[in-house]
């Protein structure tokens, strides 16, 4: 399975048991089991989004693959409604964070890169302008792209780097 990660004990498969491990590591993970159990419930609420997408990768043809992917981020589309949700959620947290936890957890970091990687030009048919349209996730990124060991971590990133969506005032707004 892939991604894979290599330890001294051996192999971790799979992204979001590879966050959680490294998250425990860098101290991303909520000691409070409350906030713990919300950073993986927020963690398994994006399944969702990724999963919209789904059909659009198995689809050759490259005029299809972005009749689809346009489809899913449409008025009545599964992307959108997802982004609708996750943006409520990002607004009605009372401390800024994706999952409501006192301090940037491993529910940030899925959220940051699953979701603004999207938006990256690297996807036929999904650009930037589609993210334009929530402020309430904008100003989240703002929030993201900011704190210091995010920013630090993606400092030397130039101009045409796919990461790009990652920098303060990627999408505007901040």
């Amino acid at each position: 399975m892939v991604p894979v990660l290599q330890t001294s004990k051996g192999a971790i498969a799979e992204s979001s048991a590879i966050l959680r491990f490294v998250g425990r590591l860098a101290g991303l993970i909520p000691e409070d089991p409350y906030q713990c159990a919300k950073a993986d419930e927020f963690i398994d609420g994006m399944e969702p989004l990724s999963k919209a997408l789904d059909s659009s990768f198995e689809t050759k043809d490259v005029d299809e693959r972005i009749r689809l992917r346009k489809e899913v981020f449409g008025p009545k589309g599964n992307g959108t409604r997802n982004l609708l949700l996750l943006e409520e959620k990002v607004i009605k947290s009372e401390t800024g964070w994706a999952a409501g936890t006192d301090d940037m957890s491993i529910a940030d970091l899925k959220l940051f890169t699953g979701l603004f990687g999207l938006f990256s030009g690297n996807y036929d048919g999904i650009d930037a302008s589609v993210i334009s349209h929530y402020s309430g996730l904008i100003d989240y990124h703002g929030k993201v792209a900011s704190e210091p060991r995010i920013k630090d971590y993606y400092a030397d990133i130039k101009e045409g780097d796919i990461r790009w969506t990652f920098l303060p005032g990627a999408f505007g707004g901040q």
